[in-house]
């Protein structure tokens, strides 16, 4: 093929006949023997012809022949494409609940990316940033959505033919609603509980009617926002459920049923309403009797965050890794076998599922792009033998969201591929397509930087599970998920040479899209906070001082960089997540004076 199309076409055939002059116009028809988005586009003599199944096959060739123009001179060569998605449903869900809100025109940035991948559900995951009605005392300082927020954001997701769906979770990760004296009641632990050796505050409210009754109402508000009939209620990671108001209960009937029987209560009067409604799948997955009880309109989204590579090599580390499973939802040497494993109990059952990878930027500050790609694909292939429709690629923000958005546009755009195609896209250049038609820079520069970053994270030779190396080491206080007692002194000279050799070639990019200021500046900053970190596993505790400096620096970056992409509320969250490592260094360089 002659042309750059992304995603690549299922077939190209080259056309006979002589060739089509530029300015023939697409004549475009609907053919209801095609599916929904489906379409094909023949271009030869005279003729351009668009026939699809619907109005998103429509719009899904249109841009075909558009990218095709944009590279074409006085005339094309004949040819016939047809296309149609693996997944009807490819979907991104974006945090903007752990601190970092984008703001509008970062989500316009970001529908811009998920069009041109062909995504076609947008869900933003939501605990405390939505201005609801009567809780400012939980909203007041993290600059929510609003209601006219979400409105324009529908219309903005409808104009690029993407479903808006409400992503609300309702039963764990509720900690700022319960930190506030008006709902500090409706904790499963008032007193907090214990995650290992660790005593942490309670972000799971008790199942009990009246908690049933509150979280509804929140979900009250939110519905009339939404054109969409689906919506994702969450009631994942319920960790001290059983260890606290419900621990009768749990003792009595289980701590299984004690999970479902709450969550119908929440999921029941929504399928009523005639909403198909999804909800994580992790809980039940340890106890799959239940599973037969879960109502027609339900839907189980399994997610699994990690490819095998990962996995194998966090199980035969000797560090902490195998201890460290707690976030991932399952022992460790129950994962090897990546969605496989996660979603054994559904496929058992024959149960319909939708699969969630990730997007593999959280808790990296530059990205894990290898990871990312093989966990796509696992969750690619183990959706499509089992008949799944949904493919829905998830950014997550831990501990702050740290990292900028541009290190999540690459695996973004790589999702929107392997959920259209996955037998095709295992040859995209996302350098050359980010490039091309999103940054629009010749250089490929700045594309390519971000690529070679988001491969640094396991440059240092060790494993690593949910994390990078490099993040960790920024983050002394957290449980380590990463096993940095054997990194070598020429594993850290590598990775420094390589960060600097992307900040120059970031310097010597010439993107010409309306962010490309920004995008150059926050990934220069991710990659200098990058190379901090490198540093950071083999200084001297004489340099303490310099070492402080340079951090209080990258701070003050940090909170420039922030404001461009982000509002203002939760940046100061965010960054505490940085203050253990500042005390520590401030200690050191008064110890050394």
């Amino acid at each position: 093929m002659s042309y750059v199309v992304f995603p690549t076409p299922r077939t190209y055939i080259p056309g006979e006949g002589s060739r089509v002059r530029r300015d023939v116009p697409l004549a475009a028809s609907t053919d209801k023997d095609l599916s929904a988005q489906e379409f094909v586009l023949r271009a030869t003599g005279d003729n351009v012809t668009l026939h699809a199944g619907g109005p998103l096959g429509e719009r899904y060739g249109r841009s075909v022949w558009q990218q095709i123009l944009d590279q074409a001179g006085d005339d094309i060569e004949p040819f016939e494409i047809t296309d149609y998605p693996d997944f009807a449903t490819r979907g991104v869900m974006l945090d903007i609940s752990r601190s970092r809100v984008p703001t509008q025109d970062t989500l316009r940035r970001y529908l811009e990316l998920l069009a041109l991948a062909r995504v076609n559900e947008f869900q933003l995951y939501t605990e405390h940033t939505f201005a609801f009605e009567g809780e400012e005392a939980t909203w007041h300082d993290a600059s929510p959505m609003t209601a006219d927020d979400i409105r324009w954001l529908g219309e903005l997701c409808s104009e690029n033919g993407i479903e808006l769906v409400p992503n609300q979770n309702t039963f764990g990760h509720l900690e700022r609603f319960l930190a506030t004296p008006k709902h500090a009641h409706r904790a499963e632990a008032p007193e907090g509980w214990y995650m290992g050796h660790e005593h942490v505050e309670s972000a799971v409210i008790a199942p009990n009617d009246d908690n049933a009754a509150f979280v509804n109402s929140l979900i009250d508000q939110l519905l009339p926002l939404f054109p969409s009939r689906s919506i994702n209620i969450g009631a994942d990671e319920t960790f001290e459920l059983g260890q606290g108001v419900s621990k009768d209960a749990v003792a009595e009937h289980g701590l299984g049923r004690v999970y479902l029987d709450f969550v119908l209560k929440i999921m029941r009067p929504l399928i009523e309403k005639g909403y198909t409604v999804q909800y994580w799948a992790d809980i039940l997955a340890h106890y799959p009797e239940l599973l037969d009880e879960m109502p027609e309109g339900s839907l189980p989204v399994v997610w699994m965050y990690e490819g095998k590579t990962s996995l194998h090599a966090a199980s035969t580390s000797t560090s902490a890794l195998n201890e460290a499973t707690v976030e991932v939802g399952m022992a460790l040497e129950d994962q090897l076998e990546g969605f496989e494993a996660a979603a054994k109990e559904l496929i058992a059952r024959d149960t319909a599922f939708w699969v969630a990878p990730g997007t593999s930027t959280w808790r990296s500050l530059i990205g894990r792009i290898q990871n990312a790609r093989e966990n796509m694909f696992d969750a690619a292939r183990v959706g499509l033998e089992h008949g799944s429709t949904g493919f829905l690629n998830t950014l997550w923000g831990d501990h702050g969201m740290i990292e900028p958005p541009t290190t999540g546009f690459e695996p973004l755009l790589l999702g929107g591929a392997i959920s259209w195609n996955a037998a095709t896209a295992g040859d995209t250049d996302t350098t050359s397509v980010l490039s091309r038609w999103f940054y629009d820079d010749d250089t490929e520069n700045l594309a390519g930087a971000a690529h070679t970053l988001a491969g640094l994270w396991n440059t240092l030779g060790v494993p690593s599970l949910n994390s990078s190396p490099l993040f960790d080491i920024l983050m002394p206080h957290l449980h380590t998920i990463s096993d940095l007692t054997s990194v070598t002194p020429e594993a850290i000279t590598r990775v420094e040479q390589q960060i600097d050799d992307c900040i120059n070639q970031l310097a010597r990019a010439t993107p010409r899209n309306a962010d490309a200021a920004i995008s150059i500046r926050e990934l220069t900053h991710a990659a200098s906070f990058a190379r901090f970190a490198a540093n950071e596993l083999r200084a001297n505790p004489g340099e303490a001082a310099d070492r402080l400096r340079n951090l209080d620096d990258l701070i003050t970056e940090q909170r420039a960089c922030w404001l461009l992409r982000s509002r203002p509320g939760g940046l100061e969250r965010s960054l505490n997540n940085l203050e253990p490592l500042r005390t520590k260094l401030a200690e050191a360089a008064e110890q050394a004076r």
